[in-house]
This record gives C-alpha cells, sequence and structure tokens, in this order.
C-alpha cells in the first residue's frame, strides 16, 4: 500500500493509504472516543472492562498502533481530522450515468487514490432502464453495508477480537408512489432498511451483538442515513 505523510501534521506513514480513505475515516470515527477519555493506549472490552492495546500490532488485518499513533496526533491538531471526500457524476444516457473518484482531502493537503475509480448507474428494465449499473438506492446499501462492516471490524481489531467470517445482508422498502409523484403522502426514499449480519468469531454472542451496535454507533453512512444530513445543491447552465 503506497503511504502519505501529511505535510501539515505528523502521521503514521501508510495509514493514509490512497486507497483506503474512507476506511481510514470510520477507522477514526470507531475508537476515538474511546481513546479520548482513557488514553490512546486503552481500548473497551465489552463485559470484561479495560485492557491494555500495546501488545497488539495487527489484527484482522488492521495496524492497531497506527491508529492510536493518529488518534493522538489529531487530538493535538483538530483541524488534522477535517476531511472532504468528492464524486463527480456525468449522464450517459436515460436512467444510465457514471460516478468517478479520484482526488480527496485530510488535514488540508490534496490526496489522490492510487486509481480513478468509476460507479456504474442506472434502472433495470421494470424502471424504464437497460440495467447497465446498479441502481442509486442499491449503491447507497452498499455504501452502508462496507461502512459499518469496516466501523465494526476495526472495533473489534481495537479489542484484540480476531474475526474469521463477516457477512451482512441489506434490504430496504421503497414505494414508487413517492418518486412518481403520485402521493404526497409517501416518501421519496427507503421507509426501512433492514441489515442481517453473519459473524464468526470465538467470542460469546453478547459481545458479538455489541460489536455489530457500535459498528453502526460509529459508521459516517450509517449516521448520514438514519439521522440525514444536510444537502446543499446549487445549479449552472453550461
Amino acid at each position: 500500500m503506497r503511504g502519505y505523510k501529511n505535510r501539515a501534521y505528523n502521521f503514521p506513514r501508510g495509514f493514509y493509504g490512497a486507497g483506503h480513505a474512507w476506511n481510514w475515516y470510520c477507522f477514526y470515527s470507531v475508537v476515538e472516543n474511546v481513546a479520548q477519555t482513557l488514553g490512546p493506549q486503552a481500548v473497551l472490552t465489552g463485559m470484561e472492562g479495560v485492557v491494555m492495546a500495546t501488545a497488539i500490532n495487527q489484527v484482522n488485518g488492521i495496524e492497531v498502533d497506527r491508529l492510536f499513533e493518529t488518534v493522538e496526533e489529531v487530538k493535538k491538531n483538530p483541524e488534522a481530522a477535517q476531511c472532504k471526500f468528492r464524486a463527480r457524476n456525468k449522464w450517459i444516457n436515460g436512467g444510465h450515468n457514471r460516478a468517478r473518484i479520484r482526488d480527496f482531502v485530510i488535514g488540508g493537503q490534496m490526496m489522490e487514490h492510487d486509481r480513478e475509480w468509476f460507479v456504474e448507474m442506472d434502472e433495470p428494465p421494470a424502471l424504464l432502464g437497460e440495467d447497465k449499473g446498479l441502481n442509486p438506492v442499491e449503491a447507497l446499501l452498499a455504501a452502508l453495508s462496507g461502512c459499518i462492516t469496516t466501523s465494526m471490524i476495526v472495533q473489534a481489531s481495537a479489542q484484540g477480537i480476531h474475526i474469521d467470517v463477516v457477512e451482512s445482508e441489506y434490504e430496504g422498502d421503497l414505494d414508487l408512489r413517492g418518486l412518481l409523484a403520485v402521493s404526497p403522502d409517501v416518501r421519496n426514499g427507503y421507509s426501512e432498511i433492514r441489515v442481517k449480519f453473519k459473524i464468526k468469531a470465538d467470542v460469546p454472542d453478547e459481545q458479538l451483538r455489541d460489536l455489530v451496535k457500535a459498528g453502526q454507533d460509529r459508521s459516517p453512512v450509517y449516521e448520514m442515513v438514519s439521522a440525514s444530513v444536510p444537502v446543499k445543491v446549487t445549479c449552472e447552465k453550461i
């Protein structure tokens, strides 16, 4: 993984890997409150109180020592925690459009992924599309799945819990009468989203449930979906 070193802030090399900016943001969100309260080496351990993570180097593919170094750095420099993530979109035809993602900002520094990423979006034929990409509301479910999973894995890693398998299913209910302006009483988007996790790990069931709860509690996408984030829209003629 190609590493970045912020010019303004002395972040550990590798923690700002170009392809993992959003994972880093979820990573930081999960344990920031723990580290702020208990110190950079302390982590929650559910029913067993608090243990020290000094012996943990990498758990579930997460480099825990770098996590705490980064948390300590942003505690000293709050500006270093400020991020901007971007997407650009171009309409192709009908319901087909393409989003592309390349650059982002962390701690005031412009960075780029190792490559430009594309997300093809369309509607299925039943919704007047040609099925050349996933439906945008499906893309939302995919983003939610990635963010909750990442947040949960980071929380488990901070606690020293080794996870063998994580699988999850996401399903949302949407009434087309809102989208098609048939009824003003029906919302445009999902009325409910249901999530089901299947996890294999050598810990009690209650601790797994706590991990899933921590994953959703510290997930930026979960917060945006469940609480709604203000969206400012402008337009210019070209």
